[in-house]
């Protein structure tokens, strides 16, 4: 099958395959693996080369790390850090421990027992936390924990991929460099994190070029897993080492709104790669085997689990629930099932097992997520009760924080209301952020960056750019992703009102106007007219061009209809302010 045809199977398959899961609450993984379970021998056999298909969709893997390591960020370490590194590492250390001792008593070798208890420790990020959110316990104390565990697992990524290299056959061999040019290496990037970046990033957004943005925000991640490898470390190491290193700078969430396309469609056609490895014969020619695999996966984990969590203070029923939410096998256990089957460490047969028992570990744990609450809450219904919620969720995000935006952030930051201001002027956000405020990097009219800025969490987005494209498009976009959000608008000049309010957008602000009436008030005033007979005047004429700009709206696309309403209108003011003259 040629190339052109490849890239139509796949994104056909994502196109088709995504929505239809999504609509049966299951993850976009699950797609990806039977998109490619149907394409690849075991079914239509359409792609036979699925090797040359997953060393290529390995790139995602990279993406994915950087991402990672972008969105570990030190204020969220240090929130959790007690059940990061104390629950998290049990949980880990704890669960790779039983999955070996299981593995060697089935006389699997030490090495094989140690990458399958490590593969099969991980747990999905995606399903647990949607699952949580669905389920409304994001921030009970077992949301938390479970977060926690997550997050320890996500840092562990990167040492589980260096435990491959050191266990593969010459892997005690190391072609690391030098101790000193790895080190400075390392100090390098940290230094062009903290100095370097800035100015570079200032350059690029100042050439109004939208892909260089984009190119170098690959640049960086390709650069640095580059770099890592050519010292003889991971690749992967690489790129998380460069996130972790930006997770602080106001250009993250840029950077991931930039990263994220590539990242997401990189791993579908890995996960889709992985599906068409996926011997489903399994079931019927090895049925015994694969029942003892998930039964002895799924009881081993939940036991481990739910004993951490007592530990950990969680009632029986709660940490049932915890252990059972966490039970899934990760995305990231296909990635160390296929790492560890090119170094030789798993055996085709064992690393086919591994893939379809994760596999069906993600069909099952929703469902049997439901199902284990349900029968909690009809034996015990209110054990724990949900948390707070986060005190630094955001209830207004400001889009555009030059003059007009500043104002609105003194007045929320003066009152400590929780806001995140975006601002797309690298230059501005460098100056804006000396003096405390807390803006980032990035065009808001972009999904993924309001994703990022957490509108979905949001109460109020106060759209405050100077640009009637830019404010249109990020108007356009939240009615169409966040509808819940209420939205607040600046207008550039009256054509621009009209515009806005043919949207919907009932609040919007014209930038002139009110200064605009209260020259027309000083003037008024230093003409001699009674104080009391200017405000009259003044809130006439408003009442008067708000309703003027309300029809307006009707005759949006014609303008010879405008002109003949405005110097009717005009006329019917005049005669107005006359009778009121008179009286």
């Amino acid at each position: 099958m040629s190339n052109p045809e490849l890239v139509l199977l796949f994104l056909l398959a994502a196109v088709v395959g995504v929505p239809l899961f999504n609509r049966l609450g299951m993850s976009p993984v699950l797609a990806y693996l039977a998109a490619g379970l149907v394409l690849g021998p075991s079914v239509l056999n359409l792609v036979s080369d699925a090797e040359t298909l997953l060393h290529f969709s390995e790139l995602g893997i990279i993406l994915m790390l950087f991402v990672l390591g972008l969105e570990l960020s030190p204020a969220r370490v240090i929130q959790l850090k007690s059940a990061i590194f104390v629950l998290g590492s049990g949980q880990m250390l704890l669960t790779m421990a039983a999955f070996t001792g299981v593995g060697m008593a089935f006389d699997l070798g030490w090495k094989t027992a140690l990458v399958l208890g490590a593969a099969l420790a991980l747990s999905s990020t995606a399903f647990a936390v949607q699952l949580l959110k669905e389920h409304g316990l994001l921030a009970s104390k077992r949301g938390q924990d479970s977060f926690a565990i997550l997050l320890f697992q996500d840092m562990a990524v990167v040492p589980l991929m260096l435990m491959l290299a050191f266990l593969a056959p010459g892997g005690e061999e190391t072609h690391l460099a030098p101790w000193y040019w790895i080190l400075g290496a390392l100090v390098g990037i940290g230094l062009f994190a903290r100095f370097g970046l800035a100015r570079l990033m200032e350059a690029v957004v100042a050439s109004k070029v939208r892909e260089v943005l984009t190119a170098l925000a690959l640049l960086l991640v390709l650069g640095s897993a580059w770099m890592m490898e050519e010292l003889g470390l991971s690749a992967g190491m690489g790129a998380f080492l460069a996130g972790t290193l930006l997770a602080n700078s106001s250009y993250r969430h840029q950077l991931h709104a930039d990263i994220e396309p590539f990242k997401g469609l990189l791993l579908g056609l890995f996960f889709m790669a992985i599906g068409m490895m996926l011997k489903l014969d399994l079931l019927w020619t090895a049925p015994q085997k694969v029942l003892v695999a998930m039964v002895l996966f799924l009881v081993v984990k939940v036991a481990v689990l739910w004993l951490l969590a007592r530990l950990w203070g969680h009632g029986g029923i709660n940490a049932l629930q915890l252990a059972v939410l966490l039970s899934e096998g990760g995305e990231f256990a296909f990635v160390l099932a296929s790492q560890a089957g090119n170094r030789g460490l798993l055996s085709p047969d064992q690393q086919e097992l591994l893939v379809l028992v994760v596999g069906l570990s993600m069909v099952l744990t929703p469902w049997l997520f439901g199902w284990v609450k349900k029968a909690c809450n009809k034996v015990q219904p209110t054990e724990e009760a949900p948390g707070p919620a986060p005190s630094n969720k955001p209830r207004v995000i400001v889009a555009g924080f030059g003059r007009f935006g500043q104002i609105v952030g003194r007045v929320l930051a003066a009152y400590r209301i929780p806001f995140i201001a975006l601002d797309k002027n690298a230059t501005h956000v460098s100056l804006v952020r000396r003096y405390g405020a807390e803006v980032f990097l990035g065009n808001a009219t972009e999904y993924d960056l309001l994703d990022q800025a957490r509108a979905h969490e949001a109460d109020i987005l106060v759209v405050a750019v100077d640009d009637k494209r830019d404010s249109m498009a990020i108007i356009a976009l939240c009615q169409a992703r966040f509808p819940h959000l209420k939205l607040l608008a600046r207008a550039i000049d009256r054509l621009h009102a009209i515009e806005l309010k043919e949207k919907g957008i009932h609040k919007v602000f014209r930038e002139t106007f009110n200064a605009g009436l209260q020259a027309t008030h000083a003037t008024l005033m230093e003409l001699g007219i009674p104080e009391s007979e200017v405000l009259d005047i003044i809130s006439k004429f408003r009442e008067h061009d708000e309703k003027l700009l309300d029809s307006a709206v009707e005759h949006l696309d014609d303008e010879e209809a405008r002109i003949r309403m405005v110097r009717a209108s005009r006329q019917e003011l005049a005669k107005l302010l006359r009778q009121d003259a008179e009286l």
